[in-house]
C-alpha cells in the first residue's frame, strides 16, 4: 500500500486502506524520512522535514493505536 509521509491526507488515506483489510498490527517500526533537504514545504504547509520526520509518523501512529491494541501482547 501506498504512503507518503509528507502529506496528512495520504497518512490518513493509508490508515484507512489498512483499516479496511481488518488485520491487526503486532509491530509498527516509523523509519521514513528526509534529512538535510533544501528548504520547502509539505503539501500541508509544514516545513518538508519536520512535516514528513515528524507529524506525518505522529498521525501514523495515534491512528493506529487501536490495531496495535489488537496485536499480540508485545503493545507497549
Amino acid at each position: 500500500m501506498e504512503l507518503d509521509l509528507s502529506s496528512l491526507q495520504s497518512v490518513r488515506d493509508f490508515v484507512n486502506r489498512f483499516r479496511g483489510r481488518n488485520l491487526p498490527i503486532n509491530i509498527l517500526i516509523c523509519n521514513a524520512g528526509v534529512m538535510a533537504c533544501p528548504y520547502g514545504k509539505t503539501v500541508d504547509g509544514f516545513e518538508t522535514q519536520f512535516g514528513t520526520n515528524h507529524l506525518g509518523h505522529f498521525l501514523l501512529t495515534t491512528s493506529l493505536i487501536p490495531e496495535l491494541k489488537a496485536g499480540k501482547p508485545y503493545y507497549r
